[in-house]
């Protein structure tokens, strides 16, 4: 097994294990912050509007039942986590 590690092919199994073990283990504090300080500057609109800046092509959704959209809902997991949309899925229950 090899990793490039700034600019450097490792071979070294230790290395590159402790480099995956830092890296797995600071990335969930790196996004966080990086989205709350996106929550400071822009709300989930000004999100939507910053990453679809171009119009979609035709989507064409397959009808659907209500039976069938209640299932999916019952299905969902209860989180208080949400998007960008600031929806959790216990609001959506």
């Amino acid at each position: 097994m090899r990793i490039r590690i700034n600019d450097q092919v490792v071979y070294n199994q230790i290395t590159i294990a402790n480099k995956l073990n830092s890296y797995f283990s600071n990335i969930a504090g790196n996004i966080s912050n990086k989205r709350i300080n996106e929550k400071e500057v822009a709300n989930p609109i000004q999100n939507l509007f910053k990453y679809f800046n171009q119009p979609f092509k035709d989507i064409r959704w397959p009808y659907t039942s209500a039976k069938e959209i209640n299932k999916i809902t019952d299905s969902l997991k209860d989180k208080n986590f949400s998007g960008y949309d600031e929806i959790t899925t216990k609001i959506i229950k």
